[in-house]
């Protein structure tokens, strides 16, 4: 039931925001099919990743959760407000919450997703499969083929019987007209679903019973039967001797095959996204500031050096940067054949095209060349870094960019398909290991690579040089060795240079440099971050912050400390509260008595505690009072520090009210996911006299 490659499905496209197209554009498409399973009202959406997978790893750094985020409350996949999308979604009452499971999935781009929503609850699951491109693998554990080509129309039987459900099948094929599939699926314990697959949206009066409709999410639409379709590079040497046709011509052939529509439409859409190309390349020029990355604008850099001479590959070097930086900074971008490879191809065809000052025909002539290569690549290997490491992005790019270029320069198509071979054999190995699980370094080198060795490629073809290796042995090729690619240095960030210490230090780095302009959105995205990460690790974490508080010298001379009874995702200090409950120091504990009022209560027995405002564990009313000037140590919880010592609460005041009457030590507790670089603060605010978190302990002067 898989479908034949598309240019524009497949290979060059979507037009999208964020930094892979595997996990943001994907997730997006994803959202958009969760968001029509809740009826245009998801409410709860948990997504379950495995460590095992790339997802476990990526899922932030990537783009995943901003564009299931964005999906599901129906925005495109090229929205430059991608970015706020996580925090927009919780404001529209959508509750998303990421996990991390040992269970193993088939294929390391697995979504396993609970929803509930418009009055419906569901479990599906859905893969990314490389470019942006998914599929929906089961409904309910009923197993489907869904890839978001189809109008999709899922008659639920739920359970009903074989036989019951053969019969139900064979009257729907019956009333049904102008489908285009149809096809009975069960789940072996009496479940079923028909799913019929048609090119237009059926009528809601077939049946009464539940139905669930599902709209295309790709831009070409799918069909049962395909003619004069080709997809091995002897089947397009064996045409161009035939009908005497150059590479782009074979690829408006097979694009207006594959889509059923008109070559014209085919040669528009790729102009169209040519001028998304150009654009990304000179808004990024005006170097857009965006803070979450790694990599500062640094093409202009190139104009202001001594460069060695080679005006052609350096024109493609410049625009490669461009684009790769438009990526960064969030601005619209093509995937081609994915994000993390979204320079190689349009910045080395348009590079040379406008250093030779070649026409815009010319440019898509040479883009629509390379699709027809991709095509190949999608037909028999992969464009999934997490299947075949980045031989299959950037690798993939170098081998369709070669081709391109010899269609620019006039080259027939065998010359094409000799330089994309040759360009494919140059790259094989390449491995993925992104810093800091961001899509910017090496990402940034390898697209280089992969253009300069294009431009190599293809004069090597145009002069005549062999292969030697046919392409579709090439190909094949290429998907045996992405395959033996360990799994490590396949985009899950846990080799190579993904996990030197430079790149912890990043990462962490970023982790603090959230994007929030204000309070608000930060304790939104504070609670988002907790709320992902992993719960084990997190316990581990609060052991090590009440083992190194344990050591300081401000706790070990305190004489009465207040502490706080912690929330469920604040640090776990009770057992230490328990300790202190029963040892020679003071316990006292909030007591919320007004409103923004807080007074310091003794507790010397964890069971007295009661729930209170908020769901607060606080001592009973009756506990001895301790004035402010009599507490040593005030242990101040907080979703979020900076680090010169400025804390973030929730909002209600309790602790800066209380504090501004108390000379007590004030030291804040987090863990290192709650330190940002720099917090909004308001002349109220109160600065702690110290931070601890699992890596340690900051101290500053205070006032």
């Amino acid at each position: 039931m898989r479908q034949p490659a598309s240019i524009f499905n497949d290979v060059i496209g979507p037009v999208m925001v964020g930094p892979s197209s595997s996990h943001t554009a994907a997730s997006v498409r994803i959202g958009h099919l969760l968001r029509h399973m809740c009826l245009g009202k998801p409410q709860h959406i948990i997504c379950e990743f495995s460590r095992f997978g790339s997802l476990a790893f990526c899922h932030e750094g990537q783009g995943t959760d901003m564009g299931l985020a964005a999906g599901l409350m129906g925005w495109a996949a090229h929205d430059e407000c991608l970015p706020q999308a996580v925090v927009q979604a919780k404001t529209a009452g959508i509750n998303l919450e990421f996990r991390i499971t040992d269970k193993h999935f088939e294929h390391p781009n697995t979504y396993q997703v609970y929803a509930t929503g418009g009055g419906c609850q569901f479990t599906a699951a859905f893969i990314s499969v490389g470019g942006g491109m998914i599929e929906m693998k089961n409904l309910n554990g009923i197993p489907l083929c869904i890839d978001g080509g189809y109008y999709e129309t899922l008659f639920l039987l739920g359970s009903c019987g074989s036989e019951a459900a053969q019969q139900t099948l064979e009257k729907l094929s019956t009333q049904l007209a102008d489908y285009e599939d149809i096809y009975l699926t069960g789940d072996g314990a009496g479940n079923y679903i028909v799913n019929v697959k048609s090119n237009f949206a059926l009528s809601h009066e077939i049946w009464d019973g539940d139905i669930l409709y599902l709209p295309p999410v790709l831009p070409i639409q799918s069909y049962k039967h395909h003619a004069g379709l080709f997809n091995t590079a002897i089947e397009i040497e064996a045409l161009e001797q035939e009908q005497n046709l150059s590479l782009a011509e074979l690829a408006l052939l097979y694009e207006s095959r594959r889509g059923r529509i008109s070559q014209a439409e085919v040669y528009n859409k790729m102009c169209e996204l040519l001028s998304v190309m150009r654009r990304a390349i000179k808004r990024a020029e005006q170097k857009p500031p965006y803070t979450d990355r790694i990599l500062p604008p640094q093409a202009h850099l190139l104009a202001k050096t001594n460069l060695l001479p080679n005006q052609t590959q350096n024109a493609a070097i410049w625009r490669i940067t461009l684009l790769m930086e438009a990526k960064s900074a969030m601005l619209p971008i093509v995937a081609s054949p994915t994000a993390g490879s979204c320079a190689a191809l349009p910045g080395a065809i348009i590079g040379v095209a406008e250093s030779l000052g070649k026409s815009e025909e010319e440019m898509i002539q040479a883009l629509l060349a390379a699709g027809l290569i991709g095509v190949l690549i999608a037909e028999h290997a992969t464009f999934a870094a997490e299947v075949g490491g980045c031989q299959a992005e950037c690798g993939a790019a170098s081998g369709m960019a070669a081709a391109g270029l010899t269609q620019l320069m006039g080259g027939s198509a065998q010359k094409a398909l000799n330089a994309a071979s040759m360009a494919l054999q140059n790259v094989f190995g390449l491995v993925c290991d992104p810093v800091a699980s961001r899509v910017e370094v090496p990402c940034l080198g390898k697209n280089i690579l992969a253009g300069t060795n294009a431009i190599a490629m293809a004069n090597l073809a145009i002069a005549g040089f062999d292969p030697v290796i046919p392409l579709d042995e090439t190909i094949a090729a290429m998907r045996e060795v992405g395959q033996k690619i360990d799994a490590t240095l396949r985009c899950t960030c846990q080799g190579g240079l993904s996990v030197t210490p430079t790149s912890h230090v990043i990462e962490k780095r970023l982790r603090r440099a959230l994007p929030a302009v204000n309070k608000t959105e930060l304790r939104q995205l504070i609670k988002q971050r907790l709320a992902n990460a992993d719960k084990s690790a997190l316990a581990q974490i609060d052991k090590q912050i009440c083992q190194n508080l344990r050591q300081l010298p401000e706790f070990i001379q305190a004489r009465t400390i207040l502490a706080f009874a912690p929330l469920a995702n604040e640090i776990n200090i009770w057992p230490l509260l328990e300790s202190l409950a029963i040892g020679n120091q003071q316990l006292c504990l909030p007591l919320i008595t007004g409103h923004g009022i807080m007074e310091a209560r003794v507790v010397d027995n964890i069971s007295q505690l009661h729930a209170g405002s908020y769901g607060i564990a606080q001592p009973p009313l009756d506990a001895a009072q301790i004035a402010p000037v009599n507490i040593d140590l005030v242990l101040t919880p907080g979703l979020a520090f900076d680090r010169k010592l400025w804390r973030l609460g929730r909002g209600g005041g309790y602790y800066d009210r209380f504090l501004s009457d108390c000379g007590a030590f004030r030291l804040g507790l987090a863990r290192e996911a709650q330190i940002v670089e720099q917090l909004v603060h308001e002349p109220h605010d109160l600065r702690m006299h110290a931070l601890l978190s699992e890596a340690g302990y900051l101290a500053g002067s205070n006032s």
